[in-house]
């Protein structure tokens, strides 16, 4: 597994853990407070189950075939792999937002930064540099 997919892998995990412990804890809140009255759970538009982040690993590691590049010797997959892998198995529940972190006459830096249900679950830098030509 590569560390993109490892620590897209953890960080959905700790926010569904972190969903599961607020729920039993609202659950339990409502059960003591008024056993007649059931707090709505269901999984809304935000919410990443184990199941979302494991399908999406695995149709990452079965569709990236033809989609890698190699830079200094490893082997990366395309943002543009990444992000339709994302697309296809998490839908609208990715938001994806870029920044530009600095600029000047031969460099650009950028940032971009995925959420769910308005936390940072990702972030990835990139340099460009341009090539002068004499």
């Amino acid at each position: 597994m590569d560390q993109w997919t490892n620590s897209f892998a953890k960080e959905f995990y700790a926010q569904h853990k972190a969903e599961q412990k607020r729920k039993a804890a609202l659950l339990k809140k409502n059960k003591n407070c008024c056993n007649n009255h059931r707090s709505n759970m269901s999984n809304d538009n935000n919410t990443i189950i184990p199941d979302d982040i494991i399908s999406t690993i695995n149709d990452f590691k079965r569709s990236k075939n033809g989609s890698m590049i190699s830079i200094h010797g490893k082997e990366y997959a395309t943002v543009a792999h990444r992000i339709a892998v994302v697309r296809r198995n998490l839908g609208a529940k990715l938001q994806i937002l870029t920044e530009i972190i600095s600029v000047d006459k031969d460099t650009v830096v950028m940032k971009a930064s995925g959420l769910i249900g308005g936390k940072v679950v990702a972030t990835g830098h990139a340099e460009e540099k341009e090539l002068h030509q004499e």
